[in-house]
């Protein structure tokens, strides 16, 4: 569900601890640039930002929480993304061919 995505989860977050992006992007060391683009989708977390959300909200909310945020929202993105897939399958030649 999109109100289960990383992006929304995080933005709630801010919403809850009451931080303007620039203060939360100061306190986890995250250039606001980088906290902007993850809250519009436009880049994607990695392991080193999850281990920074998981010590800012006190452990409360463990880092594979967020990674297995991130994760369902990639895993919905590649099940139902029939135009990219296509798009990557056309850069594949001489593809193994099995017979049943």
């Amino acid at each position: 569900e999109e109100d289960f995505s990383f992006p929304n989860q995080l933005g709630l977050y801010l919403k809850i601890i009451r931080r303007s992006q620039r203060e939360f992007s100061e306190e986890i060391d995250l250039h606001p640039t980088k906290l902007s683009r993850l809250l519009h989708e436009r880049e994607s977390p990695n392991v080193e930002l999850v281990y920074r959300l998981e010590k800012h909200c006190g452990n409360i909310i463990p880092a594979i929480y967020w990674w297995k945020l991130y994760a369902r929202q990639l895993e919905e993105n590649i099940r139902t993304d029939a135009k990219r897939r296509q798009a990557e399958s056309e850069k594949v030649k001489n593809n193994l061919q099995f017979r049943a």
